[in-house]
Protein backbone atom coordinates (compact mmCIF):
# COMPACT_ATOMS: atom_id res chain seq x y z
CA UNK A 1 0.00 0.00 0.00
CA UNK A 2 1.19 3.19 -0.73
CA UNK A 3 0.23 6.70 0.16
CA UNK A 4 1.95 10.43 -0.72
CA UNK A 5 5.21 10.25 1.55
CA UNK A 6 4.50 6.71 3.05
CA UNK A 7 4.33 3.35 2.65
CA UNK A 8 2.56 0.38 4.82
CA UNK A 9 3.50 -3.34 4.53
CA UNK A 10 0.62 -5.81 6.43
CA UNK A 11 2.00 -9.35 7.53
CA UNK A 12 1.03 -11.49 10.02
CA UNK A 13 2.64 -11.07 13.80
CA UNK A 14 2.12 -15.09 15.63
CA UNK A 15 -1.92 -14.68 16.48
CA UNK A 16 -2.64 -10.92 15.38
CA UNK A 17 -0.80 -8.82 12.65
CA UNK A 18 2.26 -6.45 12.25
CA UNK A 19 1.46 -3.41 10.08
CA UNK A 20 5.07 -1.37 9.11
CA UNK A 21 4.75 2.65 8.24
CA UNK A 22 7.61 3.72 6.42
CA UNK A 23 7.20 7.68 6.52
CA UNK A 24 9.34 10.50 7.09
CA UNK A 25 9.57 11.70 11.21
CA UNK A 26 10.63 15.38 11.89
CA UNK A 27 12.44 15.16 8.20
CA UNK A 28 14.12 11.80 8.76
CA UNK A 29 13.49 8.50 6.74
CA UNK A 30 12.06 6.12 9.61
CA UNK A 31 9.56 3.24 10.10
CA UNK A 32 7.39 2.48 12.56
CA UNK A 33 6.05 -1.51 13.53
CA UNK A 34 2.11 -1.27 14.51
CA UNK A 35 1.20 -4.58 16.16
CA UNK A 36 -2.25 -5.66 16.31
CA UNK A 37 -3.96 -8.92 18.57
CA UNK A 38 -6.59 -11.04 16.57
CA UNK A 39 -8.79 -9.02 17.57
CA UNK A 40 -7.40 -6.07 15.91
CA UNK A 41 -6.88 -3.97 19.42
CA UNK A 42 -3.18 -1.71 18.46
CA UNK A 43 -0.99 -3.39 21.24
CA UNK A 44 2.21 -1.02 20.44
CA UNK A 45 4.58 0.16 18.61
CA UNK A 46 8.09 0.04 17.85
CA UNK A 47 9.59 3.41 16.04
CA UNK A 48 13.06 3.51 14.01
CA UNK A 49 15.09 6.40 13.08
CA UNK A 50 17.29 5.48 10.57
CA UNK A 51 19.72 7.94 10.92
CA UNK A 52 18.58 9.16 14.79
CA UNK A 53 16.92 12.08 16.26
CA UNK A 54 19.05 14.74 18.47
CA UNK A 55 16.97 15.31 21.42
CA UNK A 56 18.54 18.42 22.00
CA UNK A 57 15.31 20.49 21.22
CA UNK A 58 13.08 17.85 22.70
CA UNK A 59 12.60 18.93 26.09
CA UNK A 60 9.32 16.84 26.97
CA UNK A 61 11.30 13.53 25.62
CA UNK A 62 14.49 14.68 27.24
CA UNK A 63 12.76 15.46 30.67
CA UNK A 64 11.65 11.63 30.43
CA UNK A 65 14.86 10.26 29.37
CA UNK A 66 15.97 11.78 33.00
CA UNK A 67 13.81 10.55 34.92
CA UNK A 68 14.95 7.05 33.85
CA UNK A 69 18.12 4.63 35.12
CA UNK A 70 19.85 3.75 31.23
CA UNK A 71 21.49 0.57 30.66
CA UNK A 72 24.24 0.52 28.94
CA UNK A 73 24.80 -2.28 26.13
CA UNK A 74 27.36 -3.77 23.24
CA UNK A 75 26.23 -2.43 20.09
CA UNK A 76 26.19 -4.94 17.34
CA UNK A 77 29.71 -4.57 15.04
CA UNK A 78 27.96 -3.83 11.87
CA UNK A 79 25.78 -0.80 13.65
CA UNK A 80 28.70 0.88 15.62
CA UNK A 81 30.54 0.76 11.69
CA UNK A 82 27.83 2.28 10.05
CA UNK A 83 27.37 4.72 12.79
CA UNK A 84 31.06 5.72 12.84
CA UNK A 85 32.61 4.47 15.91
CA UNK A 86 30.70 4.15 18.77
CA UNK A 87 30.50 0.95 20.27
CA UNK A 88 27.34 1.12 23.13
CA UNK A 89 23.96 2.42 23.24
CA UNK A 90 21.53 2.78 26.11
CA UNK A 91 18.20 1.28 26.78
CA UNK A 92 15.69 3.22 28.72
CA UNK A 93 12.44 1.85 29.66
CA UNK A 94 9.46 3.03 32.06
CA UNK A 95 7.16 -0.15 33.07
CA UNK A 96 3.78 1.18 34.12
CA UNK A 97 0.46 -0.64 35.07
CA UNK A 98 -1.12 0.21 31.87
CA UNK A 99 1.85 0.82 29.47
CA UNK A 100 4.96 0.60 29.32
CA UNK A 101 8.14 2.63 27.05
CA UNK A 102 11.69 1.86 26.02
CA UNK A 103 13.73 4.23 23.96
CA UNK A 104 17.22 3.16 22.51
CA UNK A 105 19.80 6.12 21.99
CA UNK A 106 23.47 6.59 20.72
CA UNK A 107 25.38 9.32 22.33
CA UNK A 108 27.49 11.32 20.31
CA UNK A 109 29.66 13.99 21.84
CA UNK A 110 27.73 15.24 24.44
CA UNK A 111 24.42 14.75 22.55
CA UNK A 112 21.63 11.95 23.13
CA UNK A 113 20.58 10.96 19.98
CA UNK A 114 17.21 9.12 19.64
CA UNK A 115 17.62 5.96 16.66
CA UNK A 116 14.47 3.79 18.46
CA UNK A 117 11.40 3.89 21.01
CA UNK A 118 8.64 1.57 21.74
CA UNK A 119 5.03 2.13 23.94
CA UNK A 120 3.30 -1.00 24.64
CA UNK A 121 0.68 -2.49 26.63
CA UNK A 122 2.55 -4.14 29.60
CA UNK A 123 1.92 -7.50 29.45
CA UNK A 124 3.37 -7.86 25.86
CA UNK A 125 6.12 -6.07 27.18
CA UNK A 126 8.36 -9.60 26.91
CA UNK A 127 7.25 -9.80 23.40
CA UNK A 128 7.78 -6.79 22.05
CA UNK A 129 11.30 -4.71 22.72
CA UNK A 130 13.39 -2.53 20.46
CA UNK A 131 16.19 -4.30 21.72
CA UNK A 132 15.72 -7.49 19.83
CA UNK A 133 18.65 -7.48 16.60
CA UNK A 134 15.87 -7.74 13.71
CA UNK A 135 15.30 -3.56 15.02
CA UNK A 136 18.47 -2.89 16.17
CA UNK A 137 20.49 -3.85 12.67
CA UNK A 138 18.40 -0.76 11.05
CA UNK A 139 20.24 1.56 12.73
CA UNK A 140 22.13 3.44 10.20
CA UNK A 141 20.82 1.42 7.36
CA UNK A 142 21.39 3.18 4.04
CA UNK A 143 17.78 3.07 2.23
CA UNK A 144 16.67 0.15 0.39
CA UNK A 145 19.02 -1.68 2.34
CA UNK A 146 17.65 -5.16 3.36
CA UNK A 147 19.09 -6.43 6.44
CA UNK A 148 20.74 -9.76 5.81
CA UNK A 149 18.00 -12.82 7.46
CA UNK A 150 21.02 -14.29 10.11
CA UNK A 151 18.54 -14.95 13.01
CA UNK A 152 16.29 -17.75 11.29
CA UNK A 153 12.24 -17.71 11.59
CA UNK A 154 10.88 -14.76 13.77
CA UNK A 155 10.18 -15.73 17.32
CA UNK A 156 6.54 -14.90 16.33
CA UNK A 157 6.17 -18.18 14.36
CA UNK A 158 6.78 -20.69 16.88
CA UNK A 159 4.24 -22.01 19.34
CA UNK A 160 5.37 -20.29 22.52
CA UNK A 161 4.96 -16.74 21.50
CA UNK A 162 1.49 -17.44 20.37
CA UNK A 163 0.79 -19.02 23.47
CA UNK A 164 2.09 -15.94 25.72
CA UNK A 165 0.76 -13.62 23.20
CA UNK A 166 -2.68 -15.35 24.18
CA UNK A 167 -1.96 -14.81 27.81
CA UNK A 168 -0.85 -11.60 27.22
CA UNK A 169 -4.29 -11.53 26.09
CA UNK A 170 -6.10 -12.21 28.84
CA UNK A 171 -4.52 -9.78 31.05
CA UNK A 172 -5.49 -7.31 29.25
CA UNK A 173 -8.73 -7.98 29.81
CA UNK A 174 -8.86 -9.31 33.06
CA UNK A 175 -7.47 -6.25 34.10
CA UNK A 176 -9.42 -3.77 31.87
CA UNK A 177 -6.11 -2.06 30.78
CA UNK A 178 -8.57 -1.04 27.90
CA UNK A 179 -11.13 -0.12 29.35
CA UNK A 180 -13.88 -1.87 31.13
CA UNK A 181 -12.99 -5.92 32.45
CA UNK A 182 -13.56 -8.87 29.51
CA UNK A 183 -13.96 -11.41 31.22
CA UNK A 184 -15.54 -13.97 28.72
CA UNK A 185 -12.36 -12.79 26.77
CA UNK A 186 -9.85 -13.08 29.26
CA UNK A 187 -11.32 -17.13 30.17
CA UNK A 188 -11.29 -17.56 26.24
CA UNK A 189 -7.37 -15.88 26.28
CA UNK A 190 -6.09 -18.05 29.00
CA UNK A 191 -7.50 -21.51 27.63
CA UNK A 192 -5.95 -20.62 24.60
CA UNK A 193 -2.38 -20.56 25.88
CA UNK A 194 -2.91 -23.40 27.92
CA UNK A 195 -4.21 -25.35 25.12
CA UNK A 196 -1.10 -24.22 22.95
CA UNK A 197 1.07 -24.41 26.12
CA UNK A 198 4.05 -22.02 27.48
CA UNK A 199 7.43 -24.09 27.23
CA UNK A 200 8.34 -22.36 31.18
CA UNK A 201 6.20 -23.91 33.70
CA UNK A 202 6.21 -21.37 35.95
CA UNK A 203 4.06 -19.07 33.16
CA UNK A 204 2.21 -22.14 32.57
CA UNK A 205 0.80 -22.62 36.07
CA UNK A 206 0.16 -18.70 36.42
CA UNK A 207 -2.17 -19.01 33.53
CA UNK A 208 -3.71 -21.49 35.26
CA UNK A 209 -4.04 -19.37 38.36
CA UNK A 210 -5.33 -16.48 36.58
CA UNK A 211 -7.99 -18.73 34.41
CA UNK A 212 -9.24 -19.86 37.94
CA UNK A 213 -9.22 -15.65 38.74
CA UNK A 214 -11.48 -15.17 35.65
CA UNK A 215 -13.86 -17.81 36.33
CA UNK A 216 -14.54 -16.25 39.91
CA UNK A 217 -15.00 -13.10 38.47
CA UNK A 218 -17.27 -13.79 35.74
CA UNK A 219 -19.50 -15.29 38.36
CA UNK A 220 -18.99 -19.22 36.62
Amino acid sequence: MHEAGRRTERVPWGAGEEITVYRPTAGRESEYHLFFDDRGLLIGYIGILYEGLDLAAQRDYTAWLAKQIPTDFLLPTEVSRRAGGPRSGRLYGDQGQRVSARAITIPKDERQILYLDSSVLTPYLPLLSPYKPEFLSKVHLPPGTQTRATYGPGDSESRDYIARQHFAKGEVAHFGLCGQKENDAAVEAYQRAIEIGLSEPLYQAEAHHRLGLAYRDKGA
